[in-house]
């Protein structure tokens, strides 16, 4: 069943998606809460958008499930492939030349999804030192979605999932098949911590990190909530820190707290 927004619903409901996501969504978005939102209308058995609206407060599972459906989760293993060579080849190897085998390495993907990108980033790393667990390194995978932490956690993908950016020796090396889907290892799956977080609120119990990843997710936020996401994760950066963003993405006029550098190809930003 195809339900149908009225203006005057966007006009209550966008501000309300902007309070829980910071995603920015107007007029022009109308079939984004249509197609988004229409399943949950049906889940629990509303007419329209409005009630939807007044539910949303007494409810709290509709409010998450709010959440889960307007959030975009489309992700995929080794995405724009370069930021990951530069990990590996560069900004890892420079880490433990400078500060040793046994420094502490704490790298967060603020913007996890279902976990394809924190797994990326152990993958790489377990190339270069082939057992984690013998290192102090903490990879953090956060996501405001409960329902993408919760399948990022599992690690749990299907042949789809697996075929978008993972080569099949990568797949047969860190994963094991169980039925038609395939589980990431338990080295890897143990060596991350998930965390729902919203990016937009304080970052609670996040200690400084050497690199970020926060990639295609500010997008979706007005230009304020972008200069607020990225001084703070500039605050939550050791000195000389890192940070990774989306090829289509850009600081210029944003924020003054980074430098930008290149490596291969791969742009990204040094704390300044």
């Amino acid at each position: 069943m195809r339900y149908k927004i009225e203006n005057a619903e966007i006009d209550i409901l966008a501000p309300f998606i902007h309070k829980l996501t910071g995603i920015v969504l107007d007029y022009s978005k109308a079939y984004l809460f249509e197609t988004r939102l229409g399943p949950v209308l049906e889940k629990y058995s509303l007419t329209n958008f409005q009630e939807l609206i007044s539910s949303i407060a007494l409810n709290r599972n509709i409010e998450r499930e709010v959440i889960d459906a307007i959030t975009t989760q489309e992700t995929l293993f080794f995405r724009d492939r370069s930021p990951f060579d530069f990990v590996q080849n560069k900004f890892f190897p420079d880490f433990f030349d400078k500060n040793g085998m046994n420094a502490p390495l704490r790298v967060w993907s603020a913007a996890s999804s279902t976990g394809q990108e924190i797994y990326s980033i152990a993958m790489s790393l377990q190339n270069i030192l082939f057992d984690l667990s013998k290192y102090n390194i903490n990879l953090l995978a956060t996501d405001i979605s409960d329902e993408a932490i919760s399948k990022a956690s599992i690690g749990r993908y299907n042949k789809f999932e697996l075929s978008r950016g993972l080569e099949l020796k990568t797949l047969h090396k860190y994963f094991n098949k169980e039925d038609i889907t395939w589980k990431i290892k338990d080295e890897i799956r143990h060596a991350v911590h998930f965390r729902r977080m919203n990016l937009l609120k304080p970052f609670v119990n996040v200690p400084k990190q050497n690199l970020i990843f926060c990639r295609n997710v500010a997008i979706y936020f007005s230009r304020e909530d972008r200069k607020t996401l990225y001084d703070r994760l500039a605050d939550h950066l050791v000195d000389d820190g890192v940070l990774v963003i989306s090829s289509t993405e850009s600081l210029a006029g944003i924020t003054d707290k980074f430098i930008k550098e290149q490596f291969h190809g791969a742009v990204f930003y040094r704390k300044s």
